[in-house]
């Protein structure tokens, strides 16, 4: 450790020197930027060790584009360190500090993968708290040579013990505790008599989670927060959020708060009130226990505060592996999931791990040679190569034509760290979206990352969560958000919160239901989802989350169109139609409601879809000036149209949905207990289905395809939704069948790659970043081996039967590579962790495959 102290020579005096007993070799330089430190450890027995190390560090370097001379210090170090390989230990003193902030996070991400690479152990120092995050498998917070907390980053960030660590970790909001009559109070601003709190000298608030909120003055409050009336005093922009600074209580105490920009609507001056959530409080004591303080000799050698990682398992005498810290506990006792999960599901850790799958980003990758749908309706080119620069579409280049000579005399080349993937006779085209994507919760999923990889293994790299329902919003949150940092293989994810989850009574008055947008909207919603509502209140909840930019979608249910249907909800802003519910009801000229049997029960599921299977033909014909209008007056509105064709579709052949060909490979278990029929299970409603019913449903989807093919052939949204895990249909699976329904209802495929990505993108607001395949993008890709355009079935991952010439048969077909963010996932790799994890399941059922129906 004394050796960290000083570098400028590196062999001086502490070669053979010996370390907790054992005789070690260390040497000391600085690496230009990545180390400034390393001890190498190598027993005697080790100094035949193979020289690898000189190539991992090297190769590192030219991945984060640094350079060493070999006549320098570096040369040197190198050179001895040949002789004595078998590293125990790096250590890494601020490396980074110098760099700008978006090198800094590549190159952190790039020296966490070496570590694990090259099963070597790290000590990491920083002040940095984000980086001791992202770097570390433990951190130990010394405070003057002191060690005040020692844990998993999970432990430190979500239990930080004293004030020290709490201003490490960036809580911005640190009050004392003080005492007034038989109450204690944070610094006169909030009262922390409610029973049950730990004692504690000092409170901190933390503001990630949502767990921070300012509200109107007299604005209701939970039972499980606190608050304060306040004025604002200071309004920042810091992007994706906006900071407040608040004078609270009588001493004018300065309050931080940060809030989403959808939720920020205040100005200096404005009196309002602070509301704190119980679980945003940490309880903190001054400083460490002087009976938990290590004694003078057990010190570390830094005088001030600092951070140290440690990235490694137990040392077996052949190296140590860098690994992800132990998942928290996630027993109901210490952890609920969010609102609407059940007590079962809470016992399941669902969250997706730690991401182990996908390589890159890199500084540079090249798709070489491809043909390429670009999503804007513009015809294929090709070939191409793509060249994409730290995960963002860099430039495209035309090759082997007279365009491209005259254009780009010289191919694109990869460059230090750089990946080229030969692509000859591939098709590239934008990563997919389903606009109507529930993420199986434990009732129809095993994992939240079975449903993940069977949608990249389809090239879906966006889902809307419509409702987050059992899961709940604040786990669909995490999920998105670790999604977005790629902590899991997932697409990213929009959550949409189910309209009113969460309250225990109905809304009965507009304000409520404006109140509780503006709560979601703090929690992070990206929208919100109705199944309809009294008209008042849903016009007023649509029209604050307007206001708050939040997006809106309605499953219109026949339970609720006499208060509005698709049209009227559409004049309120709505932003988007599920499924197609309320859009015939809207065309109605000689009736106001369905011809409902007089006998006919909404609960009756089997009743109610075939019921349903009629109502377009009871409707406006097509071409009728009543269509017309409506068609008209809703694409005005910029109303998007999300029909979900697929899960109806099952609606039109029972028994093929029942035995297509990929539920023996990859259907879970849970879903296929879910799927049979049952009256207790929504969606499995094939009780007695009959031919009669099917018929309806086939004469129903003629009518319904032409409305959403004419509403998009004459300038209308309409985007791809699939409404997975219900009526046998299977996440990714059904995103191609969708593709398929669409070009069924008489779309071009260049229009129905259109609708997926582009137009999908415009609904969730992020067609400037994804979407298509253009130069400054995101680089969400997908790669496939054959014309999507000639056969959409190519997209299937069990791919398709085809008769070679010579009469042998073959399966053919199958995404090839999906990529998001510019990490390039093998989609038959994750297909085969699906398989693997469905026989898992299976063999815990004592099932050796799918369990067949009667």
């Amino acid at each position: 450790m004394k050796a960290a102290e000083t570098v400028a020579k590196p062999s001086r005096g502490y070669e053979g020197k010996k370390l907790n007993g054992r005789k070690r070799h260390i040497v000391v330089d600085t690496l230009g930027l990545l180390l400034s430190v390393m001890v190498s450890a190598a027993s005697v027995q080790n100094r035949d060790a193979p020289p690898t190390l000189l190539h991992h560090l090297t190769a590192c370097c030219q991945r984060i584009k640094l350079i060493w001379s070999d006549g320098g210090y570096a040369g040197k170090l190198l050179s001895r360190t040949k002789e004595h390989l078998g590293v125990a230990v790096q250590i890494v003193d601020e490396p980074l500090s110098s760099l700008d902030v978006k090198l800094r996070k590549e190159v952190r991400t790039k020296l966490r993968n070496l570590l694990r690479k090259i099963e070597q152990t790290a000590v990491f120092v920083t002040h940095d708290q984000e980086e001791a995050m992202a770097m570390s498998d433990r951190i130990a917070v010394l405070n003057g040579g002191v060690i005040e907390q020692f844990g998993s980053p999970q432990e430190i960030y979500n239990s930080p013990r004293t004030v020290f660590v709490a201003d490490f970790l960036g809580v911005e909001n640190i009050l004392p505790v003080t005492s007034r009559g038989s109450s204690r109070c944070a610094d006169d601003v909030f009262e922390l008599n409610a029973a049950g709190r730990p004692p504690a000298s000092y409170i901190g608030i933390r503001q990630s989670g949502g767990g921070v909120a300012v509200r109107e003055a007299g604005a209701e409050h939970g039972a499980n927060e606190m608050v304060a009336r306040a004025t604002i005093v200071q309004r920042t922009y810091l992007g994706g959020v906006t900071q407040y600074q608040l004078a609270a209580g009588p001493s004018d105490t300065v309050v931080t708060a940060e809030v989403p920009r959808a939720a920020s609507r205040f100005d200096p001056g404005d009196a309002v009130v602070i509301a704190v959530r119980d679980d945003a409080l940490l309880y903190l004591s001054e400083a460490v226990a002087d009976s938990e303080a290590p004694p003078e000799s057990q010190r570390l050698p830094w005088p001030s505060a600092g951070v140290l990682v440690d990235g490694s398992r137990a040392a077996t005498g052949a190296g140590v592996v860098a690994r992800p810290a132990p998942r928290p506990d996630r027993s109901p006792d210490r952890q609920r999931y969010g609102d609407g999960m059940t007590d079962d599901a809470a016992k399941t850790t669902h969250s997706a791990p730690d991401r182990t799958v996908g390589e890159g980003p890199y500084p540079r990758l090249i798709l070489r040679d491809v043909t390429l749908i670009d999503g804007t309706l513009a015809p294929p080119q090709g070939p191409v190569d793509i060249v994409i620069t730290n995960g963002v579409i860099d430039s495209i280049y035309l090759v082997d034509s007279p365009t491209a000579r005259m254009q780009h005399p010289s191919r694109p080349e990869p460059g230090p760290g750089g990946r080229v993937i030969d692509l000859a006779g591939h098709y590239v085209l934008p990563g997919l979206f389903d606009c109507h994507g529930h993420i199986g919760s434990p009732n129809k999923a095993p994992s939240a990352q079975y449903v993940y990889d069977l949608w990249l293994a389809h090239g879906v790299t966006s889902v809307r969560d419509p409702g987050c329902f059992r899961n709940g919003l604040d786990w669909t949150r995490r999920e998105a958000d670790r999604s977005a940092q790629n902590e899991i293989a997932a697409p990213r994810i929009f959550p949409y919160v189910g309209f009113g989850e969460g309250r225990t009574e109905p809304f009965r008055r507009p304000d409520e239901a404006r109140a509780w947008v503006q709560s979601v909207a703090e929690r992070g919603a990206a929208g919100l989802k109705f199944m309809g509502y009294q008209a008042d209140i849903m016009c007023a909840a649509i029209d604050e989350a307007n206001k708050l930019d939040l997006g809106t979608a309605c499953h219109h249910a026949p339970t609720t169109l006499g208060q509005a249907n698709a049209l009227q909800t559409s004049r309120w802003g709505l932003s988007s139609v599920e499924h197609w519910y309320g859009i015939p009801e809207s065309m109605f000229t000689d009736r106001r409601v369905q011809r409902y049997p007089l006998d006919y029960n909404y609960e009756d599921e089997q009743e109610r879809f075939y019921q349903s299977g009629q109502v377009w033909l009871q409707a406006a014909e097509p071409g009728s000036a009543r269509w017309n209008d409506v068609i008209d007056e809703m694409i005005s509105l910029n109303a998007t149209l999300c029909p979900t064709f697929e899960v109806y579709a099952s609606n039109r052949d029972a028994q093929k949905v029942m035995t297509l060909p990929w539920h023996g490979t990859y259907t879970a278990p849970q879903s296929w207990r879910y799927w049979r029929p049952s009256r207790h299970s929504h969606g499995s409603v094939f009780y007695d289905w009959t031919t009669e019913m099917e018929v309806a449903w086939r004469h129903n989807f003629e009518r319904w395809m032409a409305f959403v093919s004419e509403y998009y052939h004459r300038g209308g949204r309409v985007v791809t939704g699939t409404d997975p895990g219900n009526c046998f249909k299977l996440w990714g699976f059904g995103s191609v069948e969708e593709l398929e329904l669409f070009r069924e209802a008489g779309m071009h495929p260049l229009e129905v790659v259109n609708a997926g990505t582009l137009q999908s993108a415009e609904l969730l607001g992020v067609a400037d970043v994804v979407g298509s395949v253009t130069p400054g993008k995101i680089a969400d890709l997908v790669v496939v081996g054959e014309n999507p355009l000639l056969n959409l079935k190519v997209l299937y991952g069990s791919g398709r039967i085809r008769l070679r010439p010579d009469g042998e048969l073959e399966r053919v077909g199958g995404v090839r590579y999906t990529v998001k963010d510019g990490i390039v996932y093998d989609a038959p790799a994750l297909l085969a962790r699906v398989a693997d994890e469905v026989r898992h399941e299976r063999e815990k059922l004592g099932q050796s495959e799918l369990e067949p129906l009667p």
